[in-house]
């Protein structure tokens, strides 16, 4: 045997074996878009926003309209006309712009416990799910408010009486809506002397919030130091309740 076949058995017999080649690991699937959790003040300032654009619509539809009549039943040139509209629009954006400031104040102040103890809202909203801001899903609430002890008779009765009016301005609200056969409802508001309950989802919260904000504040602010706190409390289920179609009365009331 010579020198070059003796190396090159010696190359075949201690060459170092090849490594198996490792699978390939898949790649770690890419974590869904988790949603941003509402908190109450990120949900007021949307509702806010919607709200804007919407009565801005609004706006713009009217001036049109007030634009081509000023034209069609007046002497008053183009221009005259163009100038009337354009100063009733923005007289328009003013008074929106007014009146959705202070929606936006008595929410602040109401979240931020000005006249009184604000007590599981925050909580309410960290803990919904993500389907009960993406869907309709149906979710027991009560709001009780706590009078302090020596609270003069008057008092209790004022809270009486402002429980029982917005509950019959609420009144049988999903009574007229067609649902699902064999899913149930959600339960109207119910009252007694110091709290209401019922069932909300996201469609029902900016009613909710106008009756506990601007429609309180005002008795709130007489009360005083007698009104201890209002309290949220909620269920952590989420039921679902399917429409099968709404009347006219109730989708008309949903935009109000």
């Amino acid at each position: 045997m010579t020198d070059d076949e003796q190396l090159r058995d010696y190359i075949k017999q201690n060459a170092p074996k090849k490594a198996k080649s490792k699978p390939k690991e898949p790649k770690a699937a890419m974590p869904e878009k988790v949603r941003p959790i509402n908190t109450p003040l990120s949900y007021y300032k949307r509702l806010i926003i919607y709200d804007f654009i919407g009565f801005s619509v609004v706006i713009v539809l009217i001036s049109l309209v007030a634009f081509f009549l000023l034209n069609a039943n007046s002497d008053w040139t183009n221009d005259t006309a163009l100038l009337l509209t354009i100063s009733f629009g923005i007289a328009l954006y003013a008074i929106v712009t007014v009146v959705l400031v202070k929606r936006w104040q008595a929410y602040f102040e109401w979240i931020n416990n000005k006249y009184y103890e604000l007590k599981g809202w925050n909580e309410f909203f960290a803990t919904r799910s993500t389907d009960f801001w993406s869907s309709r899903l149906y979710t027991p609430i009560s709001v009780n408010f706590h009078l302090a002890n020596d609270s003069p008779e008057v008092h209790r009765e004022a809270i009486k009486v402002y429980i029982k009016k917005f509950g019959q301005k609420w009144g049988k609200w999903y009574e007229e809506i067609d649902w699902e056969p064999g899913v149930g409802k959600p339960k109207d508001m119910v009252t007694n002397t110091t709290s209401f309950h019922l069932d909300i989802s996201k469609v029902e919260i900016p009613r909710l919030i106008a009756i506990l904000t601007r429609k309180f504040n005002p008795l709130a602010k007489l009360l005083g130091s007698h009104l201890n706190r209002v309290e949220i409390s909620y269920e952590d289920k989420e039921s679902v309740y399917k429409l099968k179609k709404e009347s006219r009365d109730v989708f008309d009331r949903q935009k109000s």
